[in-house]
């Protein structure tokens, strides 16, 4: 309802375009990025009231912010991509980012999956035991998680330089 009051309450001139779309400027584009982080959160939240056996609490949070990291992380991405690919004035700024999250979907989960197989097997076979994705000792330390979340991140981030290649 907020957000609809704010889409309400901006300017008349982006109101009259239709085929410009925005995605940092005014209230409901605000409000759209807090409720797309509002939906994030809580699809973590209910996965873990979920999942059997439940992971005790560290080790969820350890998982769940490194997922939400390397979200955040592809979101700014694809923020950034749309922004400036709408500079082309081909299409709109929620054009190109609807259309980089498309190509995310459908290709990077494909090269994230093979990019882990890869970083898996050299974790293995140098025994970087402190890398291995999941594993975080016991009791769980904070080391082996930022380590590992800098390295997804950075992977994730990765994935969405080269499907923007493709784009």
């Amino acid at each position: 309802f907020v957000c609809m009051a704010a889409a309400a309450s901006s300017s008349p001139a982006a109101s009259s375009d239709a085929a410009e779309c925005s995605l940092l400027g005014g209230p409901f584009a605000i409000c759209v990025q807090i409720g797309l982080a509002a939906a994030a959160i809580a699809t973590l939240v209910v996965k873990r009231h979920t999942e059997r056996p439940r992971r005790p609490w560290l080790v969820w949070f350890f998982d769940a912010s490194k997922q939400a990291f390397a979200g955040f992380l592809q979101h700014c991405v694809n923020l950034v991509f749309g922004v400036a690919f709408a500079a082309s004035g081909a299409a709109s700024e929620c054009a190109w980012y609807l259309t980089n999250f498309v190509i995310s979907v459908v290709c990077g989960v494909l090269l994230l999956n093979l990019a882990m197989a890869g970083y898996n097997r050299c974790v293995d076979r140098f025994g970087l035991h402190l890398l291995r994705s999941g594993e975080y000792g016991k009791p769980p330390s904070w080391r082996p998680w930022l380590m590992q979340m800098l390295v997804w991140g950075f992977l994730a981030s990765a994935e969405k330089v080269v499907t923007a290649v493709i784009v």
